[in-house]
């Protein structure tokens, strides 16, 4: 899977979804498109992603006399520069910034290293630059592994942490992983009294709970929107399920197992620590926001058998792309890589 702009719970929080088997699948997909498409229309890559990069003598537009090596990539960090397998000292480089200093796409060697790379030489040389691309590698915590973990293993429980869903790309030390599909999980968490059809506080026994955080007793989903010590207020039957009354004592699971693709964007596999962060990355806004749009406007259409109406009677109204195609422009006038290409 690739790295995509929204997840599954941004479509869920953006619109009331009524899910059938297919409905999660077809959401993916239509991330995947959004994403492709964001990608296409601001000719760059948005997420982080660990690459390595070569440049030879004869490479056009590579480097200027002065000792400027001009990449055309978009670079957050840089991991390591080797002139023809020599590791050049970090001390020797600098990084010409740009984008108000978030990225560089070019890298200064100092006049006084000893190593050189000006196109002055008669030398043949190759420099290979590793680090990491993209337009912006932020992240913020989400949760922590409550067990090790093994660089094979590709199921992940974080009790007390519903945020995650499809399509999430986290950050677990120096590996990336990618959100594929979530599970329920069981918890120690029950009811503390019986629960009518129509109930929406709900008394547990413990306080674990905050908003956003999706529950499951028996078949029915819930979404918590608020809470005072063990108790919650919920939104009953969400995801397509169908409210029930439940005893006292029925057990509460939290959807908080999670199947995981390891080393994803060129990060690699590896061991990790009881207690390691889990961070996820976060897109920029306006790219999230045109992917959220890009799938809502073609579930909305799919939904109208393309005939261009979404609902009946006084509800009913045109199921156009207006609202896409002004979040679509707008994206293209913030994210749209404007630079001209140097490298042939």
């Amino acid at each position: 899977m690739r790295t995509v702009y929204a997840s599954i719970s941004d479509i869920d929080s953006a619109a009331t979804i009524h899910y059938t088997p297919n409905t999660r699948a077809s959401i993916k997909n239509k991330l995947i498109a959004a994403a492709d498409r964001a990608d296409e229309l601001c000719r760059q890559q948005f997420y982080p992603n660990i690459r390595t990069k070569r440049f030879n003598r004869d490479t056009p537009g590579a480097i200027e006399d002065g000792g400027t090596l001009f990449t055309d990539t978009d670079w957050l960090e840089l991991d390591q520069v080797t002139l023809n397998g020599d590791i050049i000292p970090p001390a020797d480089l600098v990084e010409l910034r740009d984008y108000f200093g978030l990225r560089f796409d070019s890298i200064g060697l100092l006049s006084n290293s000893q190593y050189a790379w000006t196109q002055a030489t008669d030398e043949w040389y190759s420099i290979m630059v590793t680090g990491t691309t993209g337009y912006s590698n932020n992240t913020h915590h989400i949760a922590s592994l409550t067990s090790d973990i093994t660089d094979t293993e590709t199921i992940l429980v974080t009790p007390g942490s519903n945020k995650l869903d499809v399509g999430a790309l986290i950050r677990i030390n120096d590996e990336w992983l990618h959100i594929v599909d979530r599970d329920w999980t069981t918890s120690a968490a029950v009811t503390i009294s019986d629960i009518t059809i129509d109930q929406t506080t709900i008394d547990t026994n413990v306080a674990t709970w905050v908003p956003g955080d999706r529950l499951r007793i028996g078949w029915e989903q819930l979404e918590v929107v608020d809470y005072a010590g063990t108790a919650i207020k919920v939104v009953r039957a969400v995801n397509g399920t169908t409210p029930s009354p439940h005893l006292t004592g029925a057990a509460i699971n939290e959807w908080t197992t999670y199947t995981v693709e390891r080393g994803v964007n060129g990060s690699t596999p590896a061991p990790h620590l009881t207690g390691a962060a889990i961070s996820q990355w976060q897109p920029p806004a306006g790219v999230k926001e045109h992917s959220i749009a890009y799938v809502l406007t073609h579930l909305g259409q799919e939904a109208s058998s393309y005939n261009r109406t979404i609902g009946t009677g006084d509800q009913q109204r045109e199921a156009t792309g207006r609202g896409l195609d002004t979040i679509t422009r707008t994206l293209v006038a913030d994210y749209r890589r404007r630079r001209n290409l140097r490298i042939a």
